[in-house]
């Protein structure tokens, strides 16, 4: 709200430097070159006025075509557009995360050596899954529980 504010002010004061005269209900501007190059540029301001589709936040674009205020929001937008798209490969990476960060953190050797064991095996049952679903012996909904459970 605040960029539409600003551009609705610096309107409001570009039009108020063409007023030269008011008598009674009559009202005489003053139009100059200044003016109008302000005006244009308000114009081009609040064409380039945005709101972002992931945050709600208004901002001013410098293109077109943008369609978040950020990059971080950008980044939000990719993330959702790949869950989207690709669920299995989205659910299988954030398991292989899982298992990674909890050998990582494995406090003694027989137990990280026991995830690690218990990874390869996931790895191994992932692609017989894989198998099965690109054979249309196991569903997508099917294929994305079985990798699920795999964390627990």
């Amino acid at each position: 709200m605040k960029n539409e504010t600003e551009i609705l002010k610096r309107f409001e004061n570009a039009l108020m430097k063409t007023i030269s005269k008011v008598e009674g209900s009559e009202v005489t501007l003053s139009i100059t070159a200044d003016t109008i190059k302000e005006f244009k540029e308000i114009i081009e301001l609040s064409e380039h006025l945005k709101v972002c589709d992931i945050c709600g936040k208004e901002f001013i674009s410098k293109r077109n075509d943008s369609k978040y205020c950020s990059n971080n929001c950008a980044a939000k937008a990719y993330k959702r557009r790949l869950e989207t798209k690709r669920p299995i490969q989205n659910e299988y990476n954030k398991t292989s995360q899982f298992y990674r960060m909890r050998i990582k953190r494995a406090k003694t050797k027989t137990e990280k050596d026991k995830l690690e064991r218990k990874f390869e095996k996931y790895k191994i049952n992932y692609q017989k899954k894989k198998e099965q679903h690109s054979n249309e012996k196991l569903s997508k909904e099917e294929f994305i529980d079985w990798i699920i459970k795999q964390k627990r």
